[in-house]
């Protein structure tokens, strides 16, 4: 019996059995490794759903100091419910939200009943185990189903992130038969490759090619890999010499990138904080004017107004509704305004205005009755027109001359009574 035929009968069965027991062990560590990232997966989305809303809302409750409210908790309660609703579950995958009295707050499984009738069993327990991630399983409608729950203190809630087992069981099954098919391949190759190829052209060179790839894993400078065969093992290593030529290329060009961006994204900030810091003074600004003008016509008894004259919308300030006696928020109109003026000055009110239409001219004093009590105003208006000469448009204001009119009167009285003694 040739050598090469014993070497060949001597390893193929220690290959075979190497490689199947390296293959079952693969199976079954690949069956645990997608049953910790199915649990890794779901604590993160839990996490994230947790942190990125639920925490973020409870934030914003407190730094208003909004958290004892009760409608304002629930709002942002019920807003959380709402982002629930829009999370990407895995196909056998829902959300519960448990509050401490054990009441279902969300529930995205479309049975939900079912969901209830199992779970109302068990929220007491789960409820009472206030540590970080909580991982459990449980079966209900006689499935398997793996579970990881979390308590919210804050608000108190209970959140359950649950999925069929069945949904990564055939994912492990899958790959279980893979590996083992592998193995068998393997086995075969294995065979081939050993009574095939000597070791000074194979082992060799795939050595170097791997101590290469490593290096290239770890991100480490690659030079020249030390394979001078001109077959297939030598074509691969120059290809792989230009691969990691590319990527240390690609990694150069994205770390110059990289600090670019970096240094784009320092500019804009600070240019946005600019604009934030610009707007802010504006806004202040703004309500600083505002105020000066409100108290201006407050002390001064000053009213403003707009009138569009072609949708007869009249827009009065407080003032303004102060003057004429009418509760601030008014829907106006003119004629509001002309029901407001003495009977006795409406038609004269009522002509000039018409005058003012025309010629533009708007600048008169009227009586008002207000709560049964008569005020002397003084009303001037711009007015507006269109290429055609159509009046659309009036911007005024109005005066409270009562207590002017008083001293006035006043004044009047004590000349005839000085005039009357001498």
């Amino acid at each position: 019996m040739r050598l090469q035929t014993k070497m060949s009968l001597a390893i193929l069965p220690l290959v075979a059995v190497t490689i199947f027991l390296v293959g079952f062990w693969a199976a079954m560590t690949a069956t645990k490794v997608i049953r910790d990232t199915m649990y890794q997966v779901i604590e993160s989305e839990l996490k994230h759903y947790i942190k990125s809303t639920i925490s973020d809302l409870n934030n914003t409750l407190t730094k208003y100091g909004l958290s004892e409210v009760e409608s304002f908790v629930k709002e942002y309660q019920q807003q959380a419910i709402t982002a629930a609703k829009e999370i990407r579950y895995f196909n056998t995958g829902y959300l519960l939200v448990v509050d401490e009295s054990s009441s279902l707050v969300f529930c995205s499984h479309k049975d939900k009943q079912d969901v209830i009738n199992y779970w109302s069993e068990n929220f007491p327990k789960i409820i009472n185990q206030k540590t970080q991630f909580v991982r459990g399983q449980k079966v209900l409608n006689n499935k398997q189903e793996i579970y990881i729950s979390h308590y919210y203190l804050p608000w108190k809630w209970t959140i359950i992130y649950s999925i069929s087992s069945d949904e990564f069981s055939a994912q492990a099954r899958a790959m279980r038969s893979v590996i083992m098919i592998a193995a068998f391949l393997c086995t075969v190759i294995s065979f081939l490759f050993i009574i095939l190829i000597m070791r000074k052209f194979v082992i060799q060179p795939v050595a170097a090619m791997k101590n290469a790839s490593l290096n290239l894993a770890k991100q480490r400078h690659v030079e020249k890999i030390p394979v001078k065969t001109t077959d297939e093992l030598g074509t691969l290593s120059r290809s792989m010499e230009n691969m990691a030529h590319a990527i240390q290329k690609y990694q150069n060009e994205q770390t110059e990138w990289q600090s670019q961006l970096e240094q784009k994204i320092k500019e804009r900030t600070i240019e946005l904080q600019n604009e934030v810091t610009d707007r802010k003074q504006a806004e202040n600004d703004l309500l600083k004017n505002q105020y000066y003008l409100t108290k201006a016509q407050e002390i001064g008894m000053i009213g403003t107004w707009e009138l569009d004259i072609q949708k007869n919308v009249l827009i009065w300030t407080d003032e303004n509704y102060k003057i004429f006696g009418v509760p601030p928020g008014t829907d106006l109109t003119y004629d509001i305004f002309s029901n407001c003026i003495h009977p006795e000055d409406r038609d004269y009110v009522n002509k000039k205005w018409g005058a003012a239409l025309n010629d533009g001219s708007y600048d008169i004093m009227h009586r008002l009755i207000v709560d049964d009590k008569v005020k002397w105003v003084r009303d001037k208006a711009d007015i507006e027109f269109d290429s055609d000469g159509k009046a659309i448009n009036a911007v005024g204001c109005t005066q409270d001359l009562t207590e002017l009119k008083k001293v006035e009167a006043s004044s009047l009285r004590s000349k005839e009574r000085l005039e009357s003694l001498w």
